[in-house]
């Protein structure tokens, strides 16, 4: 469909102006035609879309689901003031800060994914 789209846009910037209007017996213009004769492409291509964006939800509803658990439950342990004691190392704080972005990151893709499915 892209490609079909892409070289009704090239034709359509080297005919004249004057065809671009032009009614043909039906009373349909070039434009119109294109897209009454596409039309089940963009029906295919609306329920592929859905199929793929229901996959991709239930793959990111996991990884969030992972990622929560992950970042919920600090590992090691805590010192009496209930901090803890890997604070202070930078490859725990590198494993926290990735941890809270791959949840947000999987959040936002099943609010996109949401958004195309209705």
């Amino acid at each position: 469909m892209q490609r079909e789209l892409q070289w009704f846009m090239e034709v359509e910037n080297i005919v004249q102006p004057s065809y671009k209007k032009s009614l043909n017996e039906d009373g349909k213009t070039p434009r119109d035609l294109f897209t009454d004769q596409h039309m089940h492409l963009v029906k295919e291509g609306e329920k592929w879309m859905k199929g793929t964006a229901k996959s991709c939800t239930i793959v990111a509803a996991l990884i969030a689901t992972v990622m929560f658990a992950m970042t919920s439950e600090v590992p090691g342990d805590y010192d009496r003031l209930g901090n803890p004691l890997l604070w202070h190392h930078f490859s725990f704080i590198a494993f926290i800060i990735s941890g809270t972005l791959s949840f947000l990151s999987s959040c936002t893709s099943i609010l996109v994914f949401l958004g195309i499915l209705t």
